[in-house]
């Protein structure tokens, strides 16, 4: 299978190390080694042109999320006046433990993927959804606390550059640190149960997730309400690890052409004494509300940090998620 990698120099997890690794088995024509947004974007329309098969992306989630926009973009723009080209077909290169597509379809680390695509192996592909909000794309993204950890998370990261200290900040400690040492402390001195209305703007039937993790049939109808109260996080996905095999969305994946929403309005406390639960997706609460859909909507009174793709995108007091085409993604598993 006809491959391009393309690895943005700005990503966190892309240094000079990890792209002459990664030369090393891919030739140069294929290799697209990138400075900013706009070059990855004339990058990503070449690729298109040259109708590559298969595109592996360097960096993590939000990476892969940026490059399927551009790619979504120029297809339209390509295919508008009858052409044919075709979406290639997505891979990631695990580059850093944190990345939620990875982790979860069991990507190898470093260059693996390509080694495995070079050596002639069998190759197996995943189907997910994408969600839109916006005229951004991502698989999984939030409002509310989960923000809130990223902000945290990014700022520590941003202290250390090389070194040993790079390395932990980089990893799951890093991530726990964060989590126990800074967020946790801060979401419970400041409060984090934040006002939320949330609403359904779903096209099809809601299934919504009972307290056996049954799947139940509602005749909720687009515009009914699904949540209004305080709250400290509604987030969406369509892939179950959010990062560090974290399985924060075991439902994401049940029914095509859907995402799972979760809300929470349990405090930080009664999550942080139930790690494990939270981690597994075994978590079951009251207070704890899934559904199925396929467009929702998140209104505030007050600005909330929203991530997407595990990266920050500022603060937001309303957001709306709505189902979009799927990707097929290159899948490890057994």
């Amino acid at each position: 299978m006809r491959f391009a990698v393309v690895m943005n120099r700005k990503a966190r997890k892309v240094r000079q190390s990890t792209i002459d690794m990664v030369a090393a088995h891919v030739p140069a024509d294929d290799l697209y080694i990138t400075n900013t947004i706009e070059q990855c974007d004339g990058c990503i329309r070449e690729i298109v042109e040259q109708r590559y098969e298969l595109v592996f992306c360097g960096g993590g989630d939000g990476t892969a999320m940026r490059i399927i926009e551009q790619m979504r973009h120029h297809l339209a723009d390509l295919n508008k006046d009858g052409g044919d080209y075709a979406h290639p077909k997505i891979g990631i290169l695990h580059l850093g433990t944190g990345n939620g597509w990875a982790g979860y379809l069991q990507t190898p680390h470093g260059a693996g993927p390509i080694q495995h695509v070079n050596d002639g192996k069998p190759l197996k592909f995943t189907s997910f959804d994408m969600v839109r909000s916006g005229d951004r794309l991502t698989h999984f993204a939030g409002i509310g606390t989960d923000g809130a950890i990223l902000n945290d998370y990014m700022s520590i990261k941003k202290r250390f550059q090389s070194g040993l200290m790079w390395t932990l900040v980089n990893g799951l400690w890093g991530y726990i640190y964060t989590i126990a040492f800074i967020s946790a402390p801060s979401l419970i001195r400041n409060g984090a149960d934040w006002p939320m209305r949330v609403i359904n703007d779903s096209d099809k039937p809601v299934l919504r997730v009972d307290e056996k993790g049954e799947l139940v049939p509602t005749d909720l109808a687009k515009g009914d309400v699904l949540f209004e109260g305080k709250a400290n996080f509604a987030g969406v996905s369509t892939t179950p690890d959010y990062g560090f095999h974290v399985r924060m969305y075991p439902w994401s994946m049940e029914r095509e052409g859907y995402f799972q929403l979760r809300i929470s309005a349990i405090s930080i406390p009664g999550l942080l004494i139930r790690p494990h639960q939270v981690w597994r997706g075994t978590i079951h609460h009251p207070k704890l509300h899934d559904y199925l859909l396929d467009g929702v909507r998140v209104e505030s009174d007050v600005e909330l940090p929203f991530q997407m793709g595990g990266d920050p995108e500022g603060w937001r007091k309303d957001v709306s998620f709505a189902i979009a085409e799927p990707v097929e993604v290159l899948d490890f598993r057994e």
